[in-house]
């Protein structure tokens, strides 16, 4: 059977989520990413998966290779703070898994004060660590100023 070339095009660009599968697959975390996050920002089409950026946020937010995350975590962040930010707050915790200091984080989501916000809740409320005072007053401020402009 013989498909005319606009077809097998048009069926080509919609596997680009199944081609990230399979680099994940083969150990080729970053490669995945890297072409998911084209079809996010709409330079790769592909409608297999509506929910692709909560999908890499989770991706992300599982992985152990924290070199990777670091590396992606302002572009999910900058899509969307609010969701990007589970990145840090939903990290599983295991015992064979070094946790992420949390201090590094704050320092982090510096530049993205909505997300740090959250984060700075998620420490106090689900993990019930104490923050100190400063910080949080530093960030209100900056939220404050940030809303008058």
């Amino acid at each position: 059977m013989y498909l005319k070339p606009d077809v097998t095009r048009s069926l080509i660009s919609f596997r680009y989520f199944a081609l990230g599968l399979l680099y994940h697959f083969n150990g080729q975390d970053a490669a995945a990413l890297q072409l998911w996050i084209r079809i996010v920002d709409g330079e790769l089409q592909d409608c297999t998966r509506s929910d692709l950026y909560e999908y890499i946020v989770d991706f992300l937010c599982c992985s152990s290779n924290m070199k990777m995350v670091w590396k992606y975590a302002d572009w999910a962040l900058r899509k969307d703070p609010t969701t990007g930010v589970h990145i840090f707050t939903k990290r599983p915790v295991s015992k064979g898994r070094s946790e992420v200091n949390p201090d590094e984080v704050i320092t982090y989501l510096g530049k993205h004060s909505q997300a740090l916000l959250l984060y700075l809740e998620h420490l106090v409320l689900e993990r019930k660590i104490q923050v100190k005072k400063e910080l949080i007053n530093c960030n209100q401020e900056m939220l404050e100023n940030q809303s008058v402009t």
